[in-house]
């Protein structure tokens, strides 16, 4: 009889234990996970203050005021740029110099 408590007690205690050290690795995935994500966002912090240093200084190089912020929009390139860009390479790789290059 005190063998079968004895016993109990055991399996009782490590599946005690066992749920103990899941609920332990599920905190520590969670604190890297954060960990991480704080890393790349530091990162990601950095490299906007060196590309902004980037742009400061190629303007003080230019001669140009610097204006904190401003960046140049990048445009897409509208369908007239895209046909230009074509009957330029159309004209500079004829089918006798580069056959194929400027196929339509």
């Amino acid at each position: 009889r005190l063998e079968e408590e004895r016993e109990r007690q055991r399996v009782q205690s490590t599946k005690e234990i066992q749920k103990a050290k899941r609920i332990m690795e599920e905190q520590q995935k969670k604190l890297q996970a954060e960990l991480d994500r704080k890393e790349k966002m530091d990162f990601v912090k950095e490299k906007k203050r060196m590309e902004e240093l980037l742009r400061k200084e190629a303007a003080e190089r230019a001669g140009k005021v610097y204006v904190p912020g401003e960046e140049k929009a990048r445009k897409k390139p509208t369908i007239e740029a895209v046909k230009e860009g074509a009957k330029i390479v159309a004209t500079l790789y004829t089918e006798e110099r580069r056959p194929g290059v400027a196929k339509a």
